[in-house]
């Protein structure tokens, strides 16, 4: 990846078709940004189906009802 825009030869000399290093250091992070990007697309897919999995749950789990009465959903608490 880093030595697509640039290279050194066997004399040991740096060597790169685009002269302006601003522009080389912007198209070496333009891949990095990239990666960057689709892990945290991932991760926001990811986050989206534990919280629909655990509001399913919450729906059908029952507990804490009043002491002479049945339990009640999770999701009916007040902190759900």
């Amino acid at each position: 990846m880093l030595n697509r825009l640039s290279d050194i030869n066997e004399k040991g000399e740096f060597i790169s078709d685009i002269k302006s290093g601003d522009q080389r250091f912007a198209l070496s992070l333009n891949c990095l940004i990239t990666g960057r990007i689709l892990v945290a697309n991932h991760m926001i897919l990811s986050a989206t189906k534990a919280l629909k999995i655990a509001l399913r749950f919450s729906a059908i789990r029952k507990q804490f009802g009043p002491p002479d009465g049945p339990e009640q959903p999770l999701i009916d608490l007040q902190l759900q």
